[in-house]
């Protein structure tokens, strides 16, 4: 008799240092399990289930997530808000996060699928750059030029992203003016 985790996914015998890298894998993804709770999954090449981070995902895997209700608009959004919080300070990728207003669209978009109404963004968090107007938000190109401009209307951009359901996180970091491609020409600092 053969152990059943000697076989590879072919039903092949592994031997040697195959079988160990096999092992070292699997132990490793266990630890990964292990030590976190995550609420969504994707395949390994080794079959074997690797644990994803809610703001890790695409909008493809959190549309499906929040259709499945594995995790609400509010979750996710959070997830998002936490990571920012967590390393802008070292990024400088955002230049301000809407945290009410992001996590009441959410709520919104949770109760709006409830009643059964769906959108095409419906509860998923995007983050949109500084040169799109958002009414009553700054908008600044990432230029001192433009320090304390508040738009007095919404891009048309924004408008669909709105009318999508779309939950806005905040206004990112760019090139002055956007021009340039390498975010490090903006007047609040490069982006890491």
């Amino acid at each position: 008799l053969i152990e059943e985790d000697k076989l590879d996914k072919e039903g092949e015998l592994i031997e040697g240092s195959k079988l160990e890298n096999k092992n070292r894998q699997m132990r490793f993804f266990k630890k990964l399990l292990a030590r976190k709770r995550f609420k969504a999954e994707i395949i390994s090449p080794i079959g074997f289930t690797i644990p994803k981070n809610l703001n890790e995902l695409t909008i493809a895997e959190a549309g499906r997530g929040l259709d499945q209700r594995e995790f609400s608009s509010r979750e996710l959004t959070d997830a998002c808000l936490s990571e920012i919080e967590k390393r802008n300070p070292e990024l400088n990728a955002f230049l301000e996060t809407f945290t009410e207003s992001a996590r009441a669209e959410a709520d919104a978009a949770d109760a709006a699928r409830e009643k059964g109404e769906r959108a095409l963004l419906q509860g998923i968090p995007l983050a949109i750059k500084d040169n799109m107007a958002i009414v009553g938000h700054r908008l600044g190109a990432a230029s001192k030029i433009l320090d304390g401009y508040v738009a007095p209307y919404s891009a048309t951009v924004i408008e669909k992203l709105r009318a999508a359901r779309a939950v806005i996180l905040g206004r990112t970091n760019m090139d002055e003016f956007a021009m340039g491609s390498s975010n490090e020409y903006s007047a609040y600092g490069s982006v890491a």
